[in-house]
């Protein structure tokens, strides 16, 4: 497919990562757009929604994890009966498995033992044979989670706001915004606040990078919510 034409990509449905490295899968579904393209946009075609639920970034995810594997050529046959010698190259306990949706077909592609440094065994859906394939030509053996995430972490186009509530565990702050532009006021518990102080604040809370997901069960309660 040509990646400068957007009619030739193929649209991705899902994606599924499997490792023996990670303890959890990776899922990543079609992101949910409204009909509404100025009210929602996606960083990603793609949402992950294990181990966490969160945006990805159409980089590293679209681009660098998922459209290479159309083309993807193994650098050759090993076996060309698989049943009868799968378990010599490792596909009794694979090393990954790889599940790609896409325009209402399915790739599975299964990985064995390392052939070398450099590549793995591998049988694609259900046929018979065993190929070997360079490891730098599926990054989604070696990718972590944390290294698709969209480090945005509030996405939607936000044209019109009306209130801000902070609330901490003793306190709770609601700014109210009337007005635009120049003739915008905000007002707390009543009284007129500093329109610079306030717009400072708002990008801070519009703005936090992400850096890591947290696959860890959360105990305690908020410290803060916005």
């Amino acid at each position: 497919y040509d990646t400068e034409d957007s009619e030739a990509i193929p649209t991705i449905e899902g994606m599924t990562i499997e490792r023996k490295d990670l303890d959890y899968k990776v899922v990543m579904e079609k992101a949910q757009q409204t009909g509404d393209d100025e009210t929602q946009m996606y960083a990603s075609t793609l949402q992950m929604v294990s181990p966490v639920e969160c945006d990805l970034d159409s980089q590293h995810a679209d681009e660098e994890i998922i459209l290479p594997l159309f083309g993807l050529t193994a650098e050759e046959a090993v076996a060309l009966d698989a049943e009868a010698v799968k378990s010599q190259y490792g596909f009794d306990d694979p090393t990954a498995t790889i599940v790609l949706q896409y325009e209402g077909r399915t790739a599975s592609m299964t990985f064995g033992s390392k052939a070398d440094d450099e590549s793995y065994y591998m049988m694609f859906n259900e046929n018979k044979f065993i190929y070997r394939v360079k490891t730098e030509s599926v990054t989604a053996l070696t990718v972590y989670p944390n290294t698709l995430v969209s480090s945005l972490g509030i996405l939607p186009y936000i044209d019109d706001v009306k209130t801000v509530t902070v609330e901490f565990e003793d306190k709770t702050y609601v700014y109210e915004l009337t007005g635009e532009d120049d003739e915008l006021k905000i007002t707390l518990d009543g009284k007129n606040i500093d329109t610079d102080n306030f717009k400072q604040l708002y990008e801070l809370i519009l703005n936090p990078s992400l850096e890591a997901i947290y696959t860890g069960t959360v105990t305690s309660d908020p410290v803060v919510s916005v």
